[in-house]
């Protein structure tokens, strides 16, 4: 939630030059005050609630997953052991916990998308719920899903591997098992 106000920011200057219309803010700053002016401070956690809800569960069920996976895939298959099983078991969970996450995140970054001149009742997520299921019904929260879920399992198999890897590298000798004195 701390990094909230960044991603406000991130979404309102994605969106300022939209439709052709010229930029409202100069920069990144500009926007925060125009955003603060407009709303208060409440408004720069404009959709922070939707993405403790996304974050927090989706989370845990990653790193569950990852665990799982990595611990059962070699049982499946002498070919998914070591390095391959974390490389699947970080790209399956991955591609899970976006699958998890993926409606909230639609509906955090409609909200923080939203026009400055938006009505404050406009900026809740009951009614941006409601509005995107009237305008595309179940659909409207699992556009773009494909392409995330396209980008998610190479980042997150890629990503443990690195992380086991820079563990293995600076960990301290005398707690790697392969290198302790017997």
């Amino acid at each position: 939630a701390a990094l909230v106000p960044f991603d406000v920011v991130k979404c309102q200057m994605q969106v300022d030059c939209a439709g052709g219309r010229p930029a409202q803010f100069s920069n990144g700053v500009a926007c925060a005050r125009a955003v603060i002016a407009r709303e208060g401070v409440t408004g720069m956690y404009r959709g922070g609630i939707v993405t403790i809800f996304r974050d927090s569960p989706t989370t845990g069920a990653y790193f569950v997953a990852y665990e799982a996976l990595e611990h059962e895939l070699p049982r499946l298959s002498p070919y998914l052991a070591g390095e391959c099983a974390t490389f699947w078991a970080g790209g399956i969970s991955g591609m899970l916990a976006w699958t998890l996450a993926y409606p909230f995140d639609v509906v955090k970054t409609y909200l923080m998308t939203l026009p400055l001149s938006s009505q404050a009742h406009e900026r809740t997520i009951s009614h941006a719920v409601q509005s995107m299921y009237a305008r595309n019904g179940m659909a409207a929260f699992y556009r773009g899903l494909g392409t995330c879920l396209a980008r998610a399992f190479p980042v997150n198999a890629v990503t443990f591997l690195v992380y086991k890897r820079l563990r293995e590298i600076l960990q301290p000798a005398e707690l790697r098992p392969e290198l302790r004195r017997n």
